[in-house]
């Protein structure tokens, strides 16, 4: 996964698998201290290696509110970063 610059408070990630590449976008402006700490992870190498497991779509979500999610997992250990003060 690579972190790439973008302009204003949009920043985008990218996460290469075997089945191709997706893009995310990372809204600082919105949610600084989740975006600053799952940075730190992406420059750690932590999700180097990890796994897709789980995926809900708006199509096979039976829950209340609908949800749209990929879960998944990494197969090293990493550092765990110390909190980001709020």
């Amino acid at each position: 996964m690579k972190n790439s610059q973008k302009p204003l408070s949009i920043q985008q990630a990218v996460i290469t698998t075997l089945a191709g590449i997706i893009k995310i976008e990372l809204y600082s402006k919105q949610v600084p201290v989740t975006i600053t700490n799952f940075i730190r992870y992406i420059e750690a190498g932590t999700f180097n290696t990890g796994r897709f497991y789980r995926v809900v779509r708006l199509d096979n979500d039976n829950g209340l509110p609908k949800i749209e999610v990929i879960q998944g997992s990494t197969n090293i250990e990493f550092k765990d970063f110390a909190a980001i003060p709020l």
